[in-house]
């Protein structure tokens, strides 16, 4: 379900600006294939009831490489009809996470799929990707503090149900409404 919210907040210049913030809950589940490197899974948007429910795979290899990061988002669980894809290229200057330490990678689109509402797919791709950035965070936390889970030979999934949350500026809220209007959750 997204949930949105406008609102007028003044500082001491009387400025006014008009932010949007929106809220999807999300269902992750990702699968380890091989720590650091390859991880797969899928990701629910939760619509108002589960008719509305939006449904993509994805596929994420070399997620902490800027240079050879590969992340995918899939119509389909064999991976076959992309919504978008992405791969990661020196952007020169390596910055870190403040919280976590590890690197920021850059993406550079080489497919999207064409939305019928402009900004719509870039969106999604952003929302999506946040999430996945999230689980794989997650579960390599959860992984080091179990490593036992590596160890039985069994390939573990996690699964993680959350918020994701994100304010929009003015100069950014034709994304937002294009998300939105595009997701129909």
């Amino acid at each position: 379900m997204i949930k949105l919210f406008q609102y007028k907040p003044t500082d001491l210049n009387i400025r006014q600006r008009i932010d949007m913030t929106v809220n999807i809950k999300f269902i992750c589940k990702l699968e380890v294939n091989e720590l650091n490197k390859n991880y797969t899974g899928e990701i629910i948007l939760k619509g108002s009831d589960s008719s509305r429910d939006k449904k993509m795979y994805f596929l994420c290899i070399n997620p902490h490489d800027p240079s050879t990061v590969e992340l995918a988002f899939y119509k389909d669980s064999k991976k076959t009809e992309p919504i978008y894809e992405a791969v990661g290229f020196d952007s020169g200057t390596l910055r870190t996470h403040p919280s976590t330490g590890l690197p920021i990678v850059a993406l550079e689109s080489i497919t999207i799929e064409s939305p019928k509402v402009e900004n719509a797919g870039i969106g999604l791709a952003y929302v999506a990707s946040s999430i996945i950035s999230e689980a794989i965070y997650n579960s390599e936390k959860d992984l080091e503090a179990s490593p036992k889970l590596l160890r039985s030979g069994k390939r573990p999934v996690f699964e993680f149900q959350h918020e994701w949350q994100q304010t929009f500026g003015k100069s950014t809220q034709e994304i937002a409404q294009g998300l939105v209007q595009s997701l129909n959750l």
